[in-house]
């Protein structure tokens, strides 16, 4: 209701400097609600953040830390909410090349500073429910900055995303980057960023992006002494654009490189690479035949004829066969 009302204000009420400043009250409540809730939400057992002692071990204790956990994530959840609507839908207070000044209710730091809560929530949680929460109001924002007249603005989705590749590709000890859980947030957060990306634009984002993790997916020769932390973390942010319907016929050019990183990956001797290549391979199938269309699987619904096949991803038919002819010559062996 807050949100509705706020975005419907007009530019030439009386009392712009008192809204603004609501605005920067409600992004401070918003920050605050956060730091106490989060260290529930992002718990692996959040109940037990609840004192309990040996006499109040009842049922209606229990009770409690269940409704406590119930209204944490209700206020994370409304949090990222807000912040996203906040963004997307209050006029932009900038000033343009010619030093003109628009007015409006929310600045370009305070969107700067709403993206960069998104980016800690959803790059350093490991509860799946933490950073898909967060994931939605950070798609709202990611919407606003690329349709954004802010020029400061519009620089913010490339510059957190090269940030984020670069930070992938270093296997810093010392990164907060989630490497469990199938990398948890990273792709939510690439995602987002790629999927907004205009469509009316050359893609030039997704088509570096792309090339990006694809040669990490696929290492070279002599880094097996590496760390397989970025390989790991490729092949699943690879998985999550893949699936992303939002990228439509954009992602097809980049198939073939894919289904090669996901094939090489089933020889790693590392167990974290060989299950995301499974994932991955998983999900370009289903990416290439389409979800099942009949309950047969030999049906011709579920097929693609051979010469389709190559003809739509030539670069597969000599991979493939060139890993035929490996695995038949390793079973003569």
């Amino acid at each position: 209701m807050l949100t509705h009302f706020l975005a419907h204000a007009s530019r030439s009420l009386s009392l712009m400097e008192e809204w603004r400043s609501l605005v920067s009250q409600l992004i401070a409540v918003c920050y605050r609600m956060s730091d106490v809730v989060s260290p529930v939400v992002q718990s692996s057992s959040p109940e037990g953040l609840i004192p309990m002692d040996s006499e109040s071990g009842n049922e209606g204790y229990r009770v409690t830390a269940q409704m406590v956990l119930v209204c944490c994530w209700r206020s994370m959840k409304e949090v990222a909410m807000l912040l996203g609507q906040l963004c997307q839908s209050l006029p932009l207070h900038y000033s343009d090349g010619t030093s003109q000044t628009h007015p409006g209710l929310i600045t370009e730091a305070q969107v700067e500073g709403v993206g960069l809560y998104f980016r800690q929530q959803l790059l350093q949680s490991r509860h799946r429910g933490a950073f898909e929460l967060a994931y939605v109001g950070f798609v709202r924002l990611t919407d606003m900055l690329c349709r954004s007249r802010s020029q400061v603005l519009q620089q913010l989705p490339s510059l957190w995303l090269s940030e984020v590749l670069e930070e992938v590709k270093s296997s810093d000890p010392s990164s907060k980057l989630c490497a469990t859980r199938r990398s948890a947030g990273i792709p939510f957060f690439i995602q987002a960023l790629l999927s907004s990306e205009p469509r009316s634009s050359s893609c030039s984002l997704l088509k570096m992006t792309m090339r990006g993790l694809i040669a990490l997916a696929v290492p070279a020769d002599g880094d097996s002494d590496g760390s397989n932390v970025p390989q790991v973390h490729a092949l699943n942010i690879l998985r999550a654009l893949y699936r992303d319907t939002r990228l439509g016929e954009n992602i097809i050019p980049f198939v073939s490189d894919g289904m090669q990183a996901a094939v090489l990956g089933f020889t790693s001797p590392v167990w974290a690479v060989r299950n995301s290549s499974t994932l991955l391979f998983s999900t370009l199938i289903t990416r290439i035949f389409g979800v099942k269309k009949g309950k047969d699987e030999h049906s011709k619904k579920n097929r693609m004829t051979g010469h389709e096949f190559f003809t739509r991803f030539p670069a597969l038919y000599p991979f493939l066969l060139n890993q035929l002819e490996d695995a038949a010559a390793s079973v003569e062996r």
